[in-house]
């Protein structure tokens, strides 16, 4: 099936995650198609009225829909560039001979252009886009904008905090409110982190449609979450976008041989007896937990799970979908019904040595 791509563009702050300013690494920046899935299926009764548990269940277990987790992109030169994954490694081809390699390797996301360079073992280009886990411009430049979300300060100094930034994360004093008294919390001050974008940045999530009928309910529900948010703080405003343009037929054109992943991935246990991780696959690990709520409220834990992360290369097993959805939570008492985590992965062909 042709891949469907979602243009959108961040209209607040994003926080997903904890967010506590002690603790930075529990935040992420950027969706990831885990958490993007579990949005969408949360939704879908909203917009798909009649569907019970049971059937709401059935679709956890086996999403007819597979996404990408969110990645950047910027439009320059009169058009849209979709910055990539690197696979793992990778970045290493053109850092090891390049004066500021250190500053390159921590380069998380790429042009399509830029990834076709460094496979095909090319200098890089003076425009070529490189761009950290953190929101940094490592390599090449963009017009310099302000932040869709800014705050008290004055145009000159806006400008400056957001030379070579795509994103960035924002702390902010916050105070537990007790519910029953309405009151603060003695003593329960913290800060609450989040991440603002530049107004000229979109996000990027690519969707695969096993079922071709699911897609309008699944549009209709990506609108309704737009409207509502995503992840953490809605209560505050955080996590709205808007659908600024659907694309069909998206292709990086990186070669074959391979696969690469563009989201998080569980492998199931046949792809790994048939060796999808044997050589030449390069991957990294990443521990997916958290907490399953009810009306807004923690409920339950879920079962941690080892996933390989975006940008992974596993071996081209000649099938149309790799991964599987895991269940964390089994129906029972701390939850009515069972919870699973989506480790579908959607992977685009990819040519390594």
């Amino acid at each position: 099936m042709p891949l469907v791509r979602y243009l959108i563009r961040p209209l607040s702050t994003f926080h997903f995650g904890a967010g506590r300013e002690d603790d930075p690494s529990d935040l992420e920046d950027l969706p990831r198609s885990d958490t993007l899935v579990s949005a969408v299926l949360s939704a879908w009764p909203s917009v798909a009225p009649g569907v019970a548990s049971s059937e709401l269940e059935r679709l956890a277990a086996a999403p007819p829909f597979v996404l990408s987790s969110a990645m950047p992109t910027v439009e320059r030169n009169g058009r849209l560039e979709t910055m990539l994954f690197i696979p793992p490694g990778l970045i290493d081809r053109i850092a090891a001979g390049d004066a500021s390699h250190k500053r390159l390797r921590k380069a998380r996301f790429a042009s399509v252009e830029t990834l076709r360079a460094i496979l095909a073992r090319r200098q890089l280009a003076p425009d070529a886009l490189l761009v950290s886990a953190s929101g940094e411009l490592l390599h090449g430049d963009l017009p310099e904008k302000s932040a869709s979300a800014a705050g008290p300060m004055g145009a000159a100094r806006l400008a400056d905090s957001w030379r070579g930034r795509l994103w960035r994360r924002e702390a902010r004093p916050r105070l537990s409110i007790d519910r029953a008294t309405g009151r603060g919390g003695e003593g329960i001050l913290f800060r609450y982190a989040t991440t603002a974008f530049r107004s000229d940045l979109f996000l990027s999530v690519l969707a695969e449609f096993k079922d071709p009928a699911s897609r309008s309910t699944f549009e209709t529900v990506l609108r309704l979450l737009g409207e509502e948010g995503i992840g953490g703080g809605r209560s505050i405003g955080c996590g709205r976008f808007k659908i600024e343009r659907v694309e069909s037929g998206f292709e990086p054109g990186l070669g074959h041989g391979a696969r690469m992943t563009l989201s998080l991935m569980h492998p199931a246990r046949a792809e790994v007896q048939d060796g999808a991780l044997d050589p030449p696959a390069a991957y990294t690990l990443v521990t997916r937990g958290g907490w399953a709520e009810i009306a807004g409220v923690g409920a339950a834990r879920r079962k941690s799970l080892n996933m390989l992360a975006e940008g992974s290369v596993i071996r081209d097993l000649g099938r149309e979908q790799y991964g599987d959805s895991v269940c964390v939570i089994p129906a029972g008492l701390t939850m009515p019904y069972a919870v699973y985590r989506s480790g579908c992965a959607l992977t685009v062909p990819i040519s390594v040595e």
